[in-house]
């Protein structure tokens, strides 16, 4: 009985971490993305041009080789080079 009950609260602990995704602040992402030397993407909420670490600090999901391309149509020709950025799951978006 007292196994089921720990893995009951295990559970509960676990589904509520999941659950519970943070947004953040346009405003706010935007602030810290140019205080790091960034380049902010307003229409994506998206710094550019930072540091992983400094992503992590900011409580972004960091990718070090976006494309430069990312947000235009597929038919696009782009260049093939990395942009390091950081996105955000943002309030009201």
């Amino acid at each position: 009985m007292k196994k089921l009950v720990l893995v009951m609260v295990l559970l509960m602990v676990l589904l509520a971490a999941c659950g519970s995704s943070s947004k953040v602040d346009p405003a706010e992402v935007e602030q810290a993305c140019l205080e790091a030397g960034g380049i902010y993407v307003e229409e994506y909420v998206e710094c550019e041009q930072i540091s992983e670490q400094t992503c992590t600090d900011m409580e972004g999901t960091f990718d070090e080789c976006g494309s430069p391309c990312r947000h235009e149509p597929d038919d696009v020709v782009c260049v093939a080079m990395c942009v390091p950025l950081c996105t955000f799951d943002a309030a009201g978006r």
